[in-house]
């Protein structure tokens, strides 16, 4: 699934993934939002942000990675400093995530003018 913020970027999104593509409006609540959709039909999810550059597809390294424990989340570091940087995020499908997931999103609802990755560390702890 390819989110998009604009007409033109959907437009594009139609034309080249036909219908995976999903028009929505600039929020940072749709980074929380479309992964809990996806988890609570039991899909798990990858993000990346637009300005993380890919050098390969990096799905089947981060599936196999995530089946040699249980883990729940999976979250990219930051090359500058000893902290995350969720500019390339997995989420397992699982109860843990979609709750941790909507407690995200509830409380970004009721403070509004935070930063997704500070809420998303803060959260991580």
């Amino acid at each position: 699934l390819l989110f998009t913020l604009d007409a033109e970027a959907y437009a594009l999104c139609q034309q080249e993934n036909g219908q995976r593509c999903i028009r929505g409006t600039p929020s940072i609540m749709n980074k929380f939002t479309l992964p809990l959709l996806c988890a609570r039909v039991g899909l798990d999810v990858m993000w990346v942000d637009l300005d993380v550059f890919l050098m390969k597809d990096p799905t089947h390294a981060i599936v196999e990675h995530a089946q040699r424990g249980p883990f729940d989340i999976l979250i990219s570091g930051s090359f500058e400093a000893d902290c995350i940087c969720n500019g390339l995020v997995y989420f397992r499908a699982t109860e843990v995530v979609r709750t941790w997931l909507l407690g995200v999103l509830v409380w970004m609802y009721n403070h509004p003018y935070e930063h997704d990755q500070k809420t998303f560390s803060a959260f991580l702890n």
